[in-house]
């Protein structure tokens, strides 16, 4: 399984990307977050993004979840949108587009860098 922590903001709020195997993926979730996922719930996706920002009164950051596939990239910049409209939503900013878009643009290139670094691809 991979995991990649990607910095958001400033050194306080983060996103989480994971994928590979998918029972470890759905056990890592399950932990963080203290649900009880199905590998069931996970067939035909694509990807998913899971958030709490108010478990046990402090913030979680989000974990975008993808299936490795030619479009894992698409899936990835549609999850990371749903990751950032939440962290936004969380700390109440309505006015920056600019840092929204920056932001998810973070997500990806974090991503592609790290599996070009290890993949070749």
């Amino acid at each position: 399984m991979h995991e990649i922590k990607v910095p958001i903001l400033n050194d306080e709020y983060f996103v989480y990307v994971i994928w590979g195997d998918l029972k470890k993926c759905i056990a890592y979730i399950n932990k963080v977050f203290g649900e009880h996922f199905e590998e069931d719930e996970f067939k035909n996706k694509k990807g998913k993004c899971f958030y709490s920002f108010y478990k046990h009164d402090c913030p979680l950051a989000p974990v975008i979840w993808l299936k490795e596939s030619d479009e894992m990239v698409a899936t990835l910049a549609h999850e990371a949108v749903h990751a950032m409209n939440e962290t936004f939503e969380y700390i109440g900013e309505t006015e920056s587009s600019e840092v929204f878009a920056h932001s998810v643009g973070a997500i990806v290139r974090h991503v592609v860098k790290y599996k070009k670094h290890c993949t070749g691809k």
